[in-house]
């Protein structure tokens, strides 16, 4: 399963420099295919011209809640490789129009994130927040919450995972919790 621009970049690699149209590629394992159907034994030598530009909507991108986000990023990578070096100057194209309406909903929920964890005391020193973010964000947050909240410690629970400071290391977890009445019960996956 991919979880990240990393785990789709290692996919997609090959894919474009094999030039595998984007029909011919399967990233879901409900589709009529296995998934990743049609990676290429041996991809082609050479590297893929992507723009910065891409990398960087890319990246927040990856962080959406869409299953359809990893098609919609290899379409677009392949489509600027395959003689649409610019396609994202063309802000009235549907696949770029897509990309952009995710990349906002993902800037507007790390926003919500920090406008919106509260901590509360669960001992000593010791504080926890649960929160629900519509995308995967907690980890894009972790730098505003050790800025702010460096000098103590404390949790921030979501239904993905959990990110931990304990005044010297901080922990990012994938797993599942559950928020059960009035305390927090972790189940690990």
């Amino acid at each position: 399963m991919l979880e990240s621009y990393e785990d789709w970049r290692t996919i997609a690699s090959p894919l474009l420099r094999s030039n595998i149209h984007p029909r011919e590629v399967y990233w879901d394992r409900d589709e009529q295919a296995p998934l990743f159907y049609s990676q290429p034994q041996e991809a082609a030598d050479g590297a893929v011209m992507i723009p910065k530009a891409f990398v960087a909507l890319a990246k927040t991108v990856a962080r959406h809640s869409d299953p359809d986000r990893w098609r919609l990023l290899y379409r677009v990578a392949w489509r600027m490789t395959n003689g649409e070096r610019h396609l994202l100057e063309i802000d009235v194209d549907d696949d770029v129009a897509a990309l952009h309406k995710m990349s906002k909903a993902v800037a507007k929920d790390i926003y919500r994130m920090r406008q919106f964890v509260r901590f509360r005391k669960a001992g000593e020193n010791q504080f926890v927040a649960w929160y629900e973010p519509e995308h995967n964000t907690l980890d894009a947050n972790t730098q505003f919450f050790l800025d702010r909240f460096g000098a103590m410690r404390w949790a921030i629970l979501t239904p993905r995972a959990s990110l931990a400071w304990d005044l010297e290391k901080l922990e990012f977890r994938s797993e599942e919790h559950t928020l059960n009445s009035s305390h927090i019960t972790i189940s690990y996956a």
